[in-house]
């Protein structure tokens, strides 16, 4: 059961760093809960707190006590963690619900979304694994090419299939399932990235509609995801 709680403050617009500023302070464990406490000695009361610490959001009741499990706000639901963080970015398969990236749960299918995950290596030219998860209620078709843009690039990149060194094809993606696909540049050279700001437009189809997923090109780091939401 979802707790009914009127933080007016608890929206996309404030998750998403509008309104929401860290200040220093400290963290205490209490006979009745976690509280931050302000260096002004006043505790933070019915508000979102990001922690630059550890990059996460936390939640804080009108008594100053973090808040934990399932809440409501403002008929929007959210998932705060056993240590307090907000869910985001997350899938939850035993409900088939997705905590998005300002942390707001949908149902899994009610909307078309897909994880992206982006990896960059330096052997022999640049190979970018491509990790796409279907939350959506129907396949995806992903197209064998994402569009690179970014750090002087402006090139399409194709799908590739290291045991044959041929350029793939087209995958379908069933729902709740997921692959990691290599793209590579046509002509195999080594892209710079150094800047971390490349950016891929990854291309879908679903029932003959056409989507796309903007996500950066990570460089050398895996196992670092982005849910979000297909634009048509």
């Amino acid at each position: 059961m979802m707790k009914k709680l009127g933080f007016a403050v608890l929206t996309a617009a404030v998750v998403a760093g509008m309104t929401v500023t860290a200040f220093a302070g400290t963290w205490q464990n209490t006979a009745n809960g976690w509280k931050y406490k302000n260096d002004d000695g006043t505790y933070k009361k019915n508000e979102v707190f990001y922690d630059e610490t550890d990059g996460e959001y936390y939640l804080f009741d009108t008594n100053g006590i973090m808040v934990t499990g399932d809440i409501t706000s403002n008929g929007v639901s959210y998932f705060f963690r056993e240590d307090g963080s907000m869910a985001r970015n997350t899938y939850f398969s035993d409900t088939k619900e997705v905590a998005t990236e300002d942390g707001s749960i949908v149902k899994a299918g009610t909307d078309t979304f897909v994880a992206g995950e982006l990896v960059t290596f330096h052997e022999d030219g640049d190979v970018i694994y491509v990790t796409v998860a279907n939350f959506s209620g129907k396949p995806l078709t992903v197209q064998n090419y994402v569009e690179l843009t970014g750090s002087g690039m402006n090139e399409v990149w194709y799908a590739y299939d290291s045991e044959t060194d041929t350029l793939g094809k087209e995958f379908v993606l069933q729902p709740m399932d997921q692959m990691r696909i290599p793209f590579i540049a046509e002509d195999f050279h080594k892209a710079d990235f150094k800047d971390n700001k490349v950016e891929a437009k990854t291309h879908f189809t679903m029932e003959d509609t056409g989507y796309y997923l903007t996500t950066p090109v990570r460089e050398d780091v895996e196992g670092q995801g982005l849910l979000m939401k297909a634009v048509q």
